[in-house]
């Protein structure tokens, strides 16, 4: 099974405020958007800021890789933002 390197981008400046990887995108978006028990982080922040204007980051896959090779292309694209 292939790993996805996804990011999350902010639907009102476009930045991209987050990198991560999964093998399920549908239901990593679902955890970010539902993990109210977080401690406060700048990302949980940021969403949560977001929900309360009826907002939600955009999710976009920006790679597959082996489940072998994801941390190095993880750390590739960490660079890359």
């Amino acid at each position: 099974m292939n790993i996805f390197i996804f990011v999350l981008q902010d639907p009102i400046t476009q930045d991209i405020r987050y990198v991560g990887k999964t093998k399920n995108p549908k239901m990593r978006f679902h955890n970010h958007m539902n993990k109210r028990h977080n401690e406060k982080t700048h990302k949980r922040n940021w969403i949560e800021s977001l929900k309360s204007r009826k907002l939600k980051p955009i999710m976009i896959i920006i790679d597959e890789v082996s489940e072998t090779d994801w941390k190095f292309w993880e750390k590739y694209w960490i660079n890359q933002y």
